[in-house]
């Protein structure tokens, strides 16, 4: 009836957790099981003893196409989408197993000893050994305002050091206003806003230099730093609580095959290619000499990329200049990866296949009813704190949401509880509100209205930095769709 609780889930799956270090015991639970078919996030490429690549299919084939996953059925991974999937394929009458690997004790956690080494392990085609260096105390996240310098020369190194130095000895000098006047980004328009964000992600994207000065600065400090895109004046307007983190040296070493493994790989795969010159044949029979097939429900003619397999842009081209049922021959990129590429189907060019979105649309309907069902039985009480103890809920605070926060610390992109939290009354516990990531229940204890008024002038300088980025991509977009030309670059390159 679509009403499933995780109880619910627990009675009608069998659930079987395991540390990741003890094999034995999981190959002897998989022969017990007498399974058919495994499941997983991505089809795996390691062989376990009576799973293999001819009986393994990914979430996403299983959502997009339940009669590949009959009898009994493992699920490797029980998180989110493998209990989902779990829940999904047991009202259609299959035997699930979810098998869930618990957190391994390494240098990452919190209980190793600094100086401890764990090692060497393969993954990934690496060797690698890591070793604890140090613990130290940092926030788990920072919202940061900034004014961006493209330029890292003696001129830009120049204009930063003139605004910080009027933002350090001029106490009424306006950080959101020298922003909108001076930053070369979109963030201009928002005073230099950057928004809250955690220390793995900034380094992801801007780099050490950055991060570091982020997560180490000063609460209201003004900072000059380096990033991957160029110079900035930061400035940490709030951040959360400190918690502990590990500092780990890690050493790397790729195992790379050598040109006679690569030559046998090549000539096993041409074999199969060249008996099956049709995509269903094809696929049957890749599955059966145990390779990874994955299916890929939309390529643009603009992509460089197939699946998770980049630099592929001639197997792309191979797909647009073909039809429906062609098989490729090997394309091999430079990570040394090969590629077959197998035509199942094709759209008119306007709108994708309910196939292509099948499975996207079967998590979203499973995410509806989950909320609906949580939402239902939901034990009411006079104060949040209670609620969540009633219904096996965490209870959190979260400071300081305005209508510009993208998303929301801890939580992601949630902008229905953002909307529900802003239009609430004070001190009123909510109705549940059902968003992306779980079910929300809150309570608005304090509200802030901000204390800077309306500046005519930099409202204007925010507006004009905005256009400004507009127009340059606007402009020549509505020159390329007024000229009607069709982009026949796929047949070329």
């Amino acid at each position: 009836n679509g009403k499933v609780t995780m109880k619910e889930i627990n009675h009608a799956i069998d659930m079987l957790e395991l540390d990741a270090d003890q094999q034995d015991k999981f190959f002897a639970a998989l022969e017990k099981m007498g399974l058919e078919i495994a499941v997983e996030e991505d089809a795996m490429e390691e062989d376990i003893p009576g799973i293999d690549g001819a009986n393994v299919v990914s979430v996403e084939e299983a959502f997009a196409k339940p009669e590949l996953v009959k009898g009994k059925a493992l699920v490797i991974g029980a998180g989110r989408s493998g209990v989902e999937l779990g829940v999904w394929l047991k009202e259609k009458g299959v035997d699930i197993s979810l098998v869930e690997a618990q957190a391994e004790a390494g240098v990452g956690n919190a209980a190793a000893k600094v100086g401890e080494v764990k090692g060497p392990f393969f993954e990934d085609n690496n060797w690698i050994m890591l070793r604890k260096m140090a613990e130290v105390s940092k926030p788990d996240s920072v919202k940061v305002s900034q004014i961006y310098i493209a330029d890292k020369g003696e001129s830009g190194n120049h204009l930063a050091d003139s605004l910080l130095n009027v933002l350090k000895t001029n106490k009424k000098a306006d950080f959101a206003a020298l922003a909108a006047q001076y930053s070369q980004d979109q963030t201009a328009t928002q005073g230099g806003d950057m928004g809250w964000f955690r220390e793995v992600d900034a380094f992801a994207g801007m780099g050490k230099e950055f991060t570091d000065a982020c997560f180490s600065a000063k609460k209201n400090a003004y900072v000059k730093v380096a990033s991957n895109y160029g110079l900035h004046i930061i400035k940490v307007t709030d951040m959360t609580k400190a918690v502990k983190k590990s500092k780990i040296a890690q050493l790397v070493m790729p195992v790379t095959p050598s040109s006679k493994t690569f030559s046998a790989a090549y000539n096993k795969l041409n074999q199969v290619v060249a008996a099956n010159q049709e995509t269903e044949s094809f696929v049957k029979a890749a599955r059966e000499a145990g390779y990874t097939v994955q299916y890929a429900p939309v390529i643009r003619k603009t992509d460089y990329t197939i699946g998770n397999v980049a630099s592929m842009r001639q197997a792309v081209r191979f797909v647009h200049n073909n039809k429906v049922g062609d098989v490729s021959t090997i394309f091999e990129n430079s990570n040394n990866q090969y590629m077959v590429v197998a035509i199942e189907s094709a759209n008119d060019g306007e709108y994708r296949s309910f196939e292509s979105v099948q499975s996207q649309l079967a998590r979203e309907l499973i995410n509806k009813q989950k909320a609906a069902a949580i939402i239902s039985g939901l034990k009411d009480a006079a104060d949040v704190k209670t609620i969540a103890a009633k219904n096996g809920m965490r209870n959190d605070t979260i400071d300081l949401l305005s209508f510009s926060a993208r998303r929301i610390a801890g939580l992601g992109d949630e902008p229905a509880l953002l909307a529900a939290v802003l239009s609430a009354p004070m001190n009123e516990v909510s109705k549940p509100v059902a968003g992306n990531n779980g079910v929300y229940v809150f309570t608005v204890f304090s509200d802030v209205n901000g204390t800077a008024s309306f500046d005519e002038t930099t409202e204007k300088l925010a507006m004009t930095a905005n256009d400004s980025y507009r127009v340059m991509y606007q402009a020549m977009q509505a020159v390329r769709d007024a000229a009607d030309v069709e982009d026949s670059r796929i047949r070329f390159y």
